[in-house]
This record gives C-alpha cells, structure tokens and sequence, in this order.
C-alpha cells in the first residue's frame, strides 16, 4: 500500500514537473519583477516556485481538514459514550432488584457445595 502512494505521487509529480517544463520551454510564462520581465531559467525558476509553494499549502489545507475531522469524530465518540454511560446508570435502579435475587441464588448455591 505504501509503495503504491509513492508511486502515485512520484508520477503525479513527474507529470507536472513535465507540464511545468513544457509551458517554460513554450515561451508562455511571462514573470515580471519590478517591472522588469524575467525571461528563460530563471523564469521557469520562479515559476515552478510558486507551483511548489501552492502544492505545499494544497497539502498543509488537507492535513488540517483531516486532523479537524479526526478530533470531531473523536468528540462525537465521547459523547457517544457518556450518553450510554448515563443511560446504564438510569436504568440500573430497573435491573437492581434482579441483580440482587441472582447474587441471593448463587449465594444459596454455594453454600450448598460447601
């Protein structure tokens, strides 16, 4: 499983990589610095910077809405539980009168044994 998640992200990212080449050697990017227009390398450079940096917070935002689902679900789950912790301890005072005929049973049956 591991080794198919990096194989996927190597070709995704070999897939852009290829794009972002195709584009810069295409002549379309056009980057201006101060006005000044920054041609060739270095503006494939610049470039691919920026496609870097937008893929690195693409990633950051889906790390962050999985870590906000994980802990919602987890708060869900405690509630959950509490919720029927409260219920038994409701109900307990219904069973109780049962509970104590069972343990008066097998108190009279093990007095018997010994």
């Amino acid at each position: 499983m591991r080794h198919k998640l990096l194989l996927s992200v190597l070709a995704v990212t070999a897939a852009l990589m290829i794009v972002s080449l195709g584009i810069a050697l295409g002549g379309d990017v056009n980057v201006t610095i101060n006005g000044v227009p920054v041609e060739g390398a270095n503006a494939f450079g610049i470039a691919s910077g920026g496609v870097f940096i937008s893929l690195v917070a693409a990633i950051f935002a889906l790390v962050m809405i999985a870590v906000v689902a994980a802990s919602a679900s987890m708060i869900v789950t405690i509630i959950c539980v509490l919720a029927l912790l409260a219920l038994i301890i409701c109900i307990a005072p219904i069973f109780l009168p049962g509970v104590f005929v069972a343990l008066a049973i097998m108190w009279l049956v093990r007095r018997k044994r010994s």
